[in-house]
């Protein structure tokens, strides 16, 4: 999730299954329309056509955007719109020390 570009891939791993990965990418201003990420993200899953139960992860850059006030303002408006565009979704925010954590724990 960037803060002028937001990009997805899928990729499909585990016996037996050899799907090729697939991108997109959409430029979205974050600080210009914030109340469309969870549109933005969702046509996103749907473009890759993400069906429901996997697993996402999650990084960004979004969040240092001059929409937000600080970091922590940033990263939680981000996280926030995951949680509604793939509600019921495991999602796994990348950390910076290397780790996944939920979003909740992030």
């Amino acid at each position: 999730m960037g803060g002028v570009n937001t990009k997805a891939a899928i990729v499909v791993a585990g016996a037996g299954r050899s799907i090729a990965p697939r991108t997109v990418s959409v430029p979205y201003e974050i600080q210009h329309a914030p109340s469309a990420l969870v549109a933005t993200l969702r046509r996103l899953a749907n473009e890759l056509g993400a069906a429901g139960g996997e697993r996402h992860a999650v990084t960004m850059t979004a969040e240092l955007s001059q929409l937000f006030r600080t970091k922590r303002e940033g990263v939680r408006f981000v996280l926030d719109a995951f949680d509604a565009a793939l509600e019921g979704e495991q999602i796994q925010v990348y950390t910076v020390s290397g780790t996944f954590m939920s979003t909740k724990e992030a």
